[in-house]
């Protein structure tokens, strides 16, 4: 999968949203931030977690790191550990690195720390390690079906 299904996804679900596409990718929150002219505080990052309880997508903004035991707790896992690459592209569809926060080939559950949602529009993984996402956080929200819940450090 890449950006062009993550576009059919979200034109179909009559969402507003913008794909940058770059010539290089964009391997760090701050490369995104720079070559979007944005903050660092715009970007956020959706991390696919294995717990106990099964494959669990954490979206947090970009300056911010998930606390395993918190996203355990509140999917009522006894363990939480970050998804290897193979795992990634497995069970999403799309590449570890370019995970964008919405339209994968399986439904995960999904948690949103709720300082994503302070934010009016986001930018996110695209699809392709040279491709970016622009949506609202409530886009994310309601397409994701997630829980707010603090999981970041």
């Amino acid at each position: 999968m890449g950006p062009n299904d993550l576009t059919r996804y979200l034109r179909e679900r009559g969402i507003e949203f913008r794909i940058f596409e770059f010539d290089k990718p964009t391997r760090t929150v701050r490369e995104a931030a720079e070559r979007l002219g944005t903050s660092e505080d715009n970007v956020v990052k959706s991390l696919l977690f294995i717990t106990g309880s099964g494959p669990v997508l954490a979206i947090v903004a970009g300056t911010q790191r998930v606390d395993a035991r918190k996203l355990a707790e509140a999917v009522r896992a006894g363990w939480a550990r970050l998804a290897t690459r193979s795992e990634v592209e497995a069970i999403t569809g799309y590449p570890a690195g370019a995970l964008p926060p919405v339209g994968h080939k399986t439904k995960l559950k999904t948690i949103i720390d709720p300082a994503v949602l302070k934010l009016d529009k986001v930018y996110a993984g695209g699809g392709a390690p040279n491709a970016l996402l622009e949506i609202s956080p409530q886009d994310i929200l309601k397409l994701a079906g997630g829980r707010i819940v603090e999981v970041s450090e």
